[in-house]
């Protein structure tokens, strides 16, 4: 999906779909939202966002938007574990499971 194509409902199924995989270390609206269309705005200034909102597995994962050289948006996951602590059970299903957010994600922008 080209950026001038997102809409702030494209950005709340992105949000669904993060939950529904990832779940939320935090409150999602305070910790990524100011509204979505601030969300927007700052991705067609700035070509990028990270938003630190956590997941079911650790606080501290991100959540980030970008926009490519042809101006599409992509969307990628850091579980941010710590690096001592990237090992296990644990981190092996953050880390899969960021994978199949991105994938069903990217998917869904592609389709549109």
């Amino acid at each position: 999906m080209k950026l001038e194509d997102l809409t702030q409902e494209n950005l709340m199924e992105i949000v669904r779909v993060y939950e529904e995989i990832c779940g939320y270390g935090r409150d999602f609206r305070k910790a990524m939202y100011q509204e979505p269309a601030s969300v927007l705005e700052n991705l067609r200034l700035e070509k990028q966002g990270d938003y630190r909102i956590g997941s079911k597995w650790d606080g501290n994962s991100k959540l980030f938007l970008n926009v490519d050289h042809n101006n599409h948006v992509e969307v990628s996951f850091n579980s941010n574990f710590d690096p001592r602590e990237r090992k296990g059970k644990k981190y092996d299903e953050a880390e899969k499971a960021g994978q199949e957010f991105v994938s069903r994600v990217n998917n869904y922008l592609r389709k549109k």
